[in-house]
Parts: C-alpha cells; sequence; structure tokens
C-alpha cells in the first residue's frame, strides 16, 4: 500500500520536531529560590527556667501564630504574627518547686481549640486550651521510640518504630494514648540495634546500620496524606488510610556532601558510644496547599526543597546563613528554627 504526499509531510514534521527536541537542553529538575528573612526571635518563652533547653518541635496554627515546645521543660510558647510572647504554659511537676521539670518534650500538634504537646519521659499526651488551660493530660499505653513524630487531626500522632521490635514503619496513636493502626512494613530484624561504638565507626567509614535504615520522617497535612521519608536513603513513601500510594526517590545534589560531612565528624568523636546518625534530610512539614517542604541537614544555609504532594521536586529554596534543624509552613510564610540554639528565623514564602 502506497503513502500519500501528506502522510510524508507530516512524517517530515515530526521527524524535525524530534531532532529539536533531542539537541535542545534538558529543562532544569527545579528552580532555585531566594528566601527572604522576615524576622528572628528566640523561640524560648521569657517565663522559662532552665538555660539553653532545645527546642524540641515548632508549628504554626490556624491564626498563623508559631508555637514552639521546649525540650527540656516542656514548656509551650505562643507567639503572634508580629514575633510577640502572646501566651506560655507547662504542666506542673508536684514534686518539684517550679515547673521547670524534666518533661523530655517530644512534639507539638494544634486544631481550632486544642494545643496538644507530646512527652516522651513520662509518656503523656497533653491537652491545652487555645487560652493556655490544662485539659488532659493522657498517658500512652504503647512503647515510645526516639523516633520522628507527627501530630494529624484532633489529637492523633504519627510515631516511626525507629529503634523499637515492630514489623510496621509507623504507629498511630490516639488522643486516648491507645494504638489507633500500624502503617507500612519492615524487616524485623533491621530494627535490631548493635553497640553503638561499631555504629559509629561504620558511619565513619560511610555504611548505614541496618536499623538506621528504617528511620524515617514523617509528616501529615490537611488532606490526612501520611509521607514517610527514610532519612538513609532518597526515599519517600505516601500513605493514605493506611495504604500505600506510591514512593519515590528523591534525590538531590547536595546528598555526597551530607554523607560525607557525617563520615568525617563520626571519626573525629572521642567518646567510642556516641555518634552522628546519618540523616540527608533535618524535618519537612506539609503545607495547607498539600504540597512539601523538605528542609536538608548539614547545610551552612538554610535550604530546602519544596515537592508537590505527588512527590515531584518543584523548586529550591535558599535561605539566610545558620543551621537549621525544625521546620513549619504556614499560608505564606514559613520558620526554620536552630534547635540547640532555640532561635527561629521567619521567611516569606516565594509566591512562584
Amino acid at each position: 500500500m502506497t503513502k500519500s504526499a501528506p502522510y510524508y509531510t507530516v512524517l517530515a514534521i515530526w521527524l524535525s520536531l524530534a531532532m529539536l527536541s533531542a539537541c535542545s537542553p534538558a529543562p532544569p529538575l527545579s528552580t532555585t529560590l531566594k528566601l527572604q528573612p522576615q524576622s528572628h526571635i528566640s523561640g524560648l518563652s521569657s517565663q522559662e527556667t532552665l538555660a539553653h533547653t532545645p527546642l524540641a518541635a515548632i508549628t504554626f496554627n490556624e491564626q498563623g501564630f508559631l508555637l514552639t515546645l521546649a525540650q527540656d521543660s516542656g514548656r509551650i510558647t505562643v507567639f503572634d504574627k508580629y514575633g510577640k510572647e502572646k501566651m506560655s504554659c507547662a504542666v506542673n511537676d508536684p514534686l518539684q518547686v517550679s515547673d521547670a521539670v524534666s518533661a523530655d518534650g517530644l512534639a507539638l500538634g494544634t486544631d481550632k481549640e486544642h494545643i496538644y504537646a507530646l512527652t516522651g519521659m513520662n509518656r503523656q499526651i497533653q491537652t491545652w486550651r487555645a487560652d493556655g488551660e490544662l485539659q488532659e493530660v493522657t498517658p500512652i499505653t504503647v512503647p515510645l521510640s526516639p523516633g520522628d513524630v507527627a501530630f494529624g487531626r484532633k489529637g492523633t500522632f504519627y510515631h516511626s518504630t525507629e529503634g523499637l521490635s515492630d514489623d510496621s514503619l509507623i504507629v498511630a496513636i490516639d488522643r486516648h494514648g491507645k494504638l489507633a493502626q500500624k502503617v507500612g512494613q519492615i524487616n524485623y530484624a533491621e530494627v535490631l540495634q548493635p553497640q553503638q561504638d561499631s555504629i559509629r565507626q561504620a558511619l565513619a567509614r560511610g555504611q548505614v546500620p541496618a536499623f538506621l535504615q528504617n528511620s524515617v520522617l514523617v509528616a501529615t497535612g490537611a488532606d490526612e496524606r501520611l509521607y514517610a521519608l527514610h532519612r538513609t536513603r532518597p526515599l519517600l513513601k505516601c500513605f493514605k488510610d493506611g495504604t500505600l500510594l506510591f514512593e519515590k526517590s528523591l534525590h538531590v545534589p547536595e546528598m555526597e556532601e551530607i554523607r560525607h560531612a557525617v563520615q568525617v565528624r563520626n571519626r573525629l568523636l572521642e567518646v567510642p558510644t556516641t555518634y552522628i546518625p546519618l540523616s540527608y534530610w533535618a524535618d519537612m512539614a506539609v503545607a495547607e496547599d498539600g504540597s512539601l517542604y523538605v528542609l536538608l541537614a548539614m547545610q551552612t544555609h538554610h535550604t530546602l526543597y519544596r515537592l508537590d504532594r505527588d512527590g515531584s521536586v518543584l523548586s529550591k529554596l535558599v535561605g539566610g546563613y545558620g543551621k537549621g534543624h525544625l521546620l513549619a509552613v504556614d499560608k505564606n510564610r514559613l520558620a526554620i528554627a536552630d534547635a540547640a540554639k532555640g532561635e527561629v528565623t521567619f521567611y516569606t514564602l516565594p509566591t512562584s
């Protein structure tokens, strides 16, 4: 069967377009945008009685106020949009003269009417009214690990099972302190922790101990999607109602530099039983529009990647000089905290 002249004309056009496409440079994976700092504040309350306590968590409430949780005292502080301290509260220990007790603050969450704080040493969920009145202290009936925590709706929180003999990746705990759901699967044998000196030696050689391979950051947003980002490998997983929606690789240029920095620091440590764990990411948060912000670890400047709700990189964001450990995202701004110093920097989110 012979081809008509229009057929060859169309074919020639397609071939020309294909050649132009092949010769054209590939578009960049993401656009780099400069973050403009708004202000800097201390994230610790003026009522804080423990000197040099680090921050354990930061988050924004629906009014756009920043909430912080002090790690050692468990004190919650609310700052208004101008960075002024609006309210501060902490649970008093009857055995202590003041509320400056070792509360081991872990995580912070909010909804329209409540503030939720999770403490690890006494394994409790504190429920506060927005005005700072303590409503309830609930004991947690399941083991807690040193892994990452993210609060969801109505006081439910998600906890990675790092260091626990559990075959799930994440557990959901309801506001009553009871196990609500198990999410994801891991190999039971991989959660067993070797001696700490061998962990340091392995990390100094660039190896990742098996149990650290299941260490994840967790984050959730208004759409109730649950994200798990592996700390030691570029793997992002997304769950909804306990079901895996997708998993996707997240490769960024800074990864090799971060890995090398961890190796060097572990070689320099003189105490055998201490180590610096490998984590490419410091923190992550879900924005109101469902996009995901990932804060890189071990950077000289605040550096983030913005992803769409399906895990594709949209842009790279670079802020000012300083360490960044904690991240919170609001409608039109974000906050990055140097947890060790207790300092918080606010940035205006780019419009593009």
